[in-house]
């Protein structure tokens, strides 16, 4: 059960942790956007992915030790 319980709890932070690396690529590789994003923008991003990769990992911990 171990393994098990640790899988799912990657499994549920893998979209978060995908998209931040997508956002910090991103501020590190542009300028600016056509859309008007700056690098602060990709970076306030990336801080709120990782926040949620975090709240995720909390919620399923939870969920899977009840």
């Amino acid at each position: 059960m171990p393994l098990m319980f640790q899988c799912l709890r990657t499994l549920a932070m893998i979209p978060a942790g995908v998209e931040t690396l997508h956002l910090l690529a991103r501020m590190c590789t542009s300028q600016s956007s056509p859309d008007g994003n700056t690098r602060l923008d990709y970076m306030a991003a990336a801080a709120w992915s990782l926040l949620t990769a975090y709240q995720v990992l909390a919620f399923t911990t939870g969920l899977l030790n009840r």
